[in-house]
């Protein structure tokens, strides 16, 4: 009954001397983690580049066989007049012109297709990169433009890497050795949480308790704990974080074998696509001079309509592989500096 009214209160407070490391390595830990996710977006950033890129070329390459496409309807429309004249006169079989006027429909045909396709990708590369309600265009490249004129497509220097030097700078190597660092901090965790722990404290109690005016008491102490009754259940969690720190070490040894196959790779996937824009870009002037050697035969009279059709489906041809070829060059060369790790940005 003398404690009805009175009052009572008491603070504590603990420094942990040591904790086997816990605290140290659970910090060390979360960063870990953010540093972790930051790799992961650094990944995810240049996988969206390299779509975005990839819709880049689709567009380019349709643009500039839109504009094959319309340089040979032009070749097409006067060599139709010129027919029809020379029809008229009667120097020529009116089946020459109806050849004409079909290859000429079969562009036009294309052309539709070709500019249909344009704006859907024009589209997708808009909504893609954020401005799916303003119109978009790109610009075709001056040396893509130029077709074979200019003198033979080369690999940009200082592209090729050393494979092995180069892998600790692709996030792929970084996340592994930084899963390897996970591993490890959890082991060392699991292994502290099972260790001694001491500490020192103090603690202040008063209290009023008969209405004498209150006292109060101050206490310091220190304190160890021993977790006896786990150490079994520690020891067997101890041998399986140990494990998985070896498994995220193997981890790392064998898809770092992986990542510089996937260098050689897209370095081969470079040299290709150039040894092919270098084959299409003498080919254009082949069928360049194929074509001009046939119109000069037609108007003498001494090759066929269908082998002048054929020159000029060869010349476009050519054109559009040259284009293709240009835009895949420029796609591995990407794949290829993402793959070494090089800055793209």
């Amino acid at each position: 009954a003398f404690m009805k009214n009175g009052v009572f209160g008491s603070v504590s407070a603990i420094q942990p001397v040591f904790m086997g490391g816990v605290i140290i390595n659970g910090n060390k830990l979360a960063k870990a983690g953010v540093e972790a996710s930051e790799i992961q977006l650094e990944a995810s950033e240049d996988q969206v580049e390299l779509n975005t890129e990839r819709y880049y070329w689709q567009v380019v390459a349709l643009k500039e066989k839109l504009l094959t496409l319309n340089t040979i309807h032009q070749m097409l429309v006067e060599l139709e007049k010129d027919v029809n004249n020379r029809v008229r006169v009667g120097s020529v079989n009116r089946n020459d012109l109806l050849q004409v006027q079909l290859r000429k429909g079969e562009v036009e045909s294309s052309q539709l297709e070709v500019e249909h396709s344009l704006s859907t990708l024009s589209q997708l590369l808009a909504q893609h990169v954020g401005i799916a309600n303003e119109p978009i265009d790109v610009v075709i490249p001056a040396d893509l433009t130029d077709m074979g004129k200019s003198g033979e497509p080369a690999i940009p220097a200082n592209l090729r890497q050393d494979h092995q030097s180069a892998l600790s700078a692709t996030p792929q190597y970084r996340l592994l050795e930084k899963n390897v660092e996970v591993n490890r901090l959890q082991h060392k965790l699991k292994v502290g949480s099972n260790m001694p722990k001491i500490g020192v404290g103090a603690d202040y109690n008063w209290n009023n308790l008969m209405n004498d005016g209150g006292r109060g008491t101050g206490t310091l102490f220190a304190f160890v704990q021993i977790p006896i009754s786990g150490w079994w259940g520690g020891a067997h969690a101890i041998k399986k974080q140990k494990l998985a720190l070896d498994d995220a070490r193997e981890q790392l040894e064998d898809n770092s074998q992986k990542l510089i196959i996937r260098m050689n790779s897209a370095w081969a996937a470079v040299e290709t696509s150039h040894k092919k824009l270098v084959i299409a870009h003498d080919a254009i002037k082949q069928a360049e001079e194929n074509l001009r050697l046939n119109k000069d035969y037609y108007r003498v009279g001494t090759t066929k309509m269908s082998d002048l059709l054929l020159a000029e489906e060869q010349y476009q041809a050519a054109r559009d592989r040259h284009t293709d070829a240009y835009a895949t060059m420029q796609t591995k060369i990407l794949e290829y500096r993402q793959a070494t790790g090089q800055a793209t940005k």
